[in-house]
């Protein structure tokens, strides 16, 4: 871990001063020198999957701090401002969507499809993966309710607090439709059940990490016409049982089997759901672990043993959870443009060695609005309980964090 923390460089797109605008986003580099490619906005678009290995070393960091290891202050320093480090380069890709859509559609039309398309993809629920990871093991509630709940977080790199349009509950709104269909099965993504499988993977993640690590039920969360996270399993299920067949043609004749042990967590928590179990057995458990279920830590909690999480004596769960459930009225009002869907503020603790970029970035962003007037979306409850998780990042070097 100290080997990837001090050799390995995270590609964070705000070091190629992303640029949000109308019909000409852009960023340094790329249409000459290291990106030129055909598709340049894809290299940002794809930073996400960093959000792998973020899921990994926080899981590392989490298993070591659970366990009780004699960890230096130095050491535990860098070990944090590491994670932190890559959790803003999965941040920054993740804007490559956002943003973008916050300036494409200043005002949210919840019945354009391209609004949807932009606000549903299996890219932003795999970026919510590393970076829900990452506040578990780090006990970053403001991280965590930036993931799940689209409240404020500030990510110094970017050089903005920025209240997230696209946590997992505006997904689940967009993607999953009451009967389960996922948002890849409806738009005829190929391959049309593969895909939906696989977004299905990032919030069956997420979704689980809230449960172990805050006490949430995301598995049953709905929202006016939207399906949910169970609904989609029920459905989908139906194809490892080869009870249905794809219509995709690539997907012809195919057995879906090899998805199976993604019902794993869906058995553990409805042990007697026969149509759970029926898909889980239709191949020896742990058959198909093709990039394993997820951080072990991170999704089970410590005392694997006996199912039970917040175990740990050193561990620093809180004791009720701070987050505070986002209002679903709220959460439709922004999503149907009645609040704004991207309401900034420059942040006012940048660090010195991030300076330079941070304001140039922020002297081409568009002038935000006041965070008081969606003063709704985080009580004030909330914002006094939640740890501020300001942080300071250098491209030289990974000073001490603090939260």
């Amino acid at each position: 871990m100290k080997e990837w923390a001090r050799w390995h460089t995270p590609v964070n797109m705000y070091e190629f001063h992303l640029r949000f605008q109308l019909h000409a986003s852009t960023f340094d580099g790329m249409t000459q020198g290291i990106v030129k490619t055909e598709r340049p906005w894809n290299f940002g678009l794809d930073s996400i999957f960093q959000t792998y290995g973020l899921m990994g070393v926080s899981d590392a960091y989490k298993i070591l701090v659970s366990a009780g290891y004699p960890m230096a202050a130095e050491t535990d320093a860098i070990f944090r401002g590491y994670i932190y480090k890559l959790a803003s380069a999965v941040n920054s890709g993740f804007h490559v969507w956002t943003r973008w859509v916050d300036v494409q559609f200043p005002r949210p039309n919840n019945s354009s499809s391209s609004f949807r398309r932009y606000r549903s993809d299996n890219h932003l629920s795999w970026a919510l993966t590393g970076l829900s990871a990452a506040g578990a093991a780090l006990s970053d509630w403001a991280l965590l309710n930036y993931t799940i709940n689209g409240g404020p977080w500030t990510d110094t790199v970017a050089g903005i607090t920025y209240l997230n349009p696209s946590p997992l509950k505006a997904i689940i709104k967009l993607a999953i439709e009451p009967d389960g269909r996922m948002f890849e099965e409806k738009i005829g993504r190929t391959p049309l059940i593969g895909y939906s499988f696989y977004h299905l993977q990032a919030m069956m993640t997420v979704a689980q990490v809230a449960q172990i690590h805050l006490g949430l039920d995301l598995w049953n969360y709905t929202v006016q016409d939207s399906g949910s996270i169970f609904n989609s399993y029920i459905r989908y299920s139906d194809y490892i049982l080869r009870l249905k067949n794809s219509t995709d043609p690539s997907e012809q004749g195919r057995s879906f089997t090899s998805f199976s042990w993604l019902y794993e967590l869906m058995v553990a928590a409805n042990p007697n759901n026969p149509v759970f179990l029926a898909s889980i057995n239709t191949t020896a458990r742990s058959s198909y672990i093709l990039q394993g279920v997820g951080p072990v830590s991170l999704l089970w909690g410590e005392d694997v043993g006996t199912g039970g999480p917040h175990t740990c004596s050193v561990c620093t769960y809180p004791t009720s959870s701070p987050l505070q459930q986002w209002n679903d009225l709220v959460l439709d009002q922004l999503l149907t443009g009645q609040v704004l869907s991207n309401p900034m503020v420059p942040s006012t603790t940048l660090s010195s060695s991030s300076s330079s970029s941070s304001s140039q970035l922020l002297s081409s962003s568009t002038s935000a609005p006041s965070l008081a007037s969606s003063s709704s979306l985080e009580s004030s409850s909330s914002s006094t309980s939640l740890s501020s998780s300001t942080f300071s990042l250098s491209t030289a070097s990974i000073p001490t964090t603090s939260i």
